[in-house]
C-alpha cells in the first residue's frame, strides 16, 4: 500500500533525514519511507512535463526544486516551499537542469488519471463577481478511481465534484467557482485526493484578473442614519480610480433603498477619478438593509463591473420603554400584572398613539388618558403566550411599531 506524502507533512518528514537545504536524494529516500519509489532521470523539460505523474525537477539560479504537478498550455503547476504555485513554461526552460525525479511505474493494473487542464485563466472579471470554471478528471487506467475534495474550500472558493467513483475509461467533472475578492490578480487553487498510487493529490488552480489600473475604496460600505428631521443628509463616498482609458458608465443600487451617483473629479495625466456619492432614501422605514452597489465601467473598450457590499441602518425616530414585555415563568391562575410601556421620540418632537392592539386574545391592551399603554397577560390557561403589542401613530414611517410580549404559564 502506497501513502501519500501529503504537503502539508512533507516538510516535517524531511526534517527527520536533515537539515535544509535537501537534496533530490534526501526526497527520494523520504518517499521511499511512505511507500513511493521514485527513480532520477536525466530528460528535457518537455520529457518531464509530459508525464502523467508528478515530477520533481532540479531548478538553478538559485539551486532548488519544485514539484512540477501538471501542465496546461504554456502554465505549469507546481508546489515549492511556499505552496502551490504556478509558472510559465519558459520560466522554467531557463533554470531546468535536466534532473528530474519522476514515480517508479507500477506494473500492476490500477486506476490512472489523467487531468488536461489543470489550471484556467479567466478573462478580465469585475469586483464582487464569482468566476466558474469546470475541470475533467478522466480514469484511463484498469480499475474504478476514486476521488474526493480533500478539504472544505475557503477564501471565496467553492468547490463540487459530481462523481466520487471513476469508472476506466470515464470522466468526473469538478466545478469551481471563485468570487473576485481583491483588486488586481489572485490564484485560488482546490485539492482533490485520489487512490492513483501515483498522484494521491490533485491540484486545480484558477487565476482571477480585475481590469489593470482600477480600484475602489472602500470596498465595503456601511451607511448609518436617523429617521429624524435631517436625520437622512448622511451620505458616504466611495472613490473609483482608473487609467485614462477607464470610464464609468452607470451606478446601481440592488436590495438598499439608496441612490448613487458619480461625478469625475480628477483627470490627469493616465489617470482618472470618480467619486461615488450615496444617500439613503428619504422614505426607507427604519431597518436594516442589505445590498450592493454596482459600479458599471469599461477599461479599454471592455467592460467590467465593481460591486461594492452596502449596508444601511435607519435608526427608529421612536422608542418605546420598554421594548419588550417579558413575564417570564408565571403560575397558572395569578392575577394580571399591567405593566407600563411608555413611547417617546428621540427628536422630541409631539405625536399621537391613534391606536393600540394586541396579536392574542390572552394579551391585553389599554390605553391610558396621558398616553401611556398598560399590557397584562392572563394567566387562566397553561402554555406559552407569545405574540406583539401593535401601535399604531402619527410619527412618520413608523405607523406601526410593534413591541413583543412573552409569557410561559405554568401548571401550579
Amino acid at each position: 500500500m502506497v501513502c501519500p506524502l501529503d504537503p502539508d507533512t512533507a516538510a516535517a518528514a524531511l526534517a527527520r533525514r536533515g537539515q535544509p537545504p535537501y537534496s533530490l536524494l534526501d526526497v527520494k529516500q523520504v518517499a521511499l519511507d511512505y511507500g513511493l519509489p521514485l527513480e532520477g532521470r536525466e530528460c528535457t523539460l518537455e520529457e518531464a512535463l509530459s508525464l502523467t505523474s508528478p515530477a520533481l525537477l532540479a531548478l538553478g539560479a538559485p539551486d532548488h526544486f519544485v514539484v512540477a504537478l501538471n501542465q496546461g498550455g504554456p502554465s505549469v503547476q507546481a508546489v515549492g516551499g511556499d505552496g502551490i504555485t504556478v509558472l510559465s513554461r519558459e520560466a522554467l526552460a531557463g533554470r531546468f537542469r535536466g534532473i528530474a525525479l519522476v514515480p517508479v511505474p507500477r506494473a500492476a493494473p490500477g486506476p490512472r488519471l489523467v487531468v488536461t487542464e489543470p489550471h484556467h485563466e479567466t478573462e478580465l472579471a469585475g469586483l464582487g463577481d464569482t468566476v466558474v470554471h469546470s475541470f475533467q478528471i478522466r480514469n484511463e487506467g484498469e480499475t474504478p478511481a476514486t476521488v474526493q475534495l480533500d478539504s472544505t474550500p475557503c477564501c471565496g472558493v467553492t468547490a463540487a465534484l459530481d462523481a466520487t467513483d471513476i469508472l476506466p475509461q470515464a470522466t468526473a467533472t469538478l466545478v469551481v467557482g471563485v468570487r473576485v475578492v481583491q483588486f488586481g490578480g489572485l490564484l485560488r487553487a482546490v485539492r482533490v485526493r485520489t487512490n492513483d498510487p501515483s498522484r494521491r493529490l490533485l491540484w486545480f488552480t484558477m487565476a482571477v484578473r480585475t481590469p489593470p489600473g482600477v480600484t475602489a475604496f472602500p470596498m465595503r460600505l456601511e451607511l448609518v442614519c436617523d429617521n429624524l428631521p435631517g436625520g437622512r443628509d448622511r451620505s458616504a463616498t466611495i472613490a473609483v480610480t482608473g487609467t485614462s482609458e477607464t470610464d464609468v458608465r452607470e451606478i446601481e443600487v440592488d436590495g438598499v433603498p439608496a441612490t448613487a451617483e458619480s461625478i469625475r473629479k480628477l483627470e490627469k495625466e493616465d489617470r482618472r477619478l470618480w467619486e461615488v456619492g450615496v444617500r439613503p432614501s428619504p422614505t426607507a422605514p427604519p431597518g436594516e438593509y442589505v445590498g450592493n452597489i454596482a459600479i458599471h465601467t469599461v477599461v479599454s473598450e471592455r467592460p467590467s463591473t465593481i460591486t461594492i457590499p452596502l449596508v444601511l441602518l435607519v435608526r427608529a425616530n421612536a422608542t418605546p420603554e420598554p421594548r419588550m414585555v417579558f413575564r417570564g415563568f408565571v403560575s397558572k391562575g395569578s392575577p394580571p400584572k399591567p405593566i407600563a410601556i411608555r413611547l417617546r421620540t428621540r427628536s422630541g418632537e409631539p405625536f399621537r398613539i391613534l391606536g393600540a392592539k394586541s396579536t392574542d386574545p390572552r394579551i391585553a391592551v389599554r390605553t391610558r388618558t396621558d398616553g401611556v399603554i398598560t399590557v397584562s397577560v392572563s394567566a387562566a390557561t397553561q402554555g406559552v403566550v407569545d405574540g406583539d403589542v401593535i401601535l399604531t401613530t402619527d410619527i412618520p414611517l413608523e405607523e406601526t411599531i410593534r413591541i413583543p410580549v412573552y409569557a410561559h404559564i405554568l401548571a401550579r
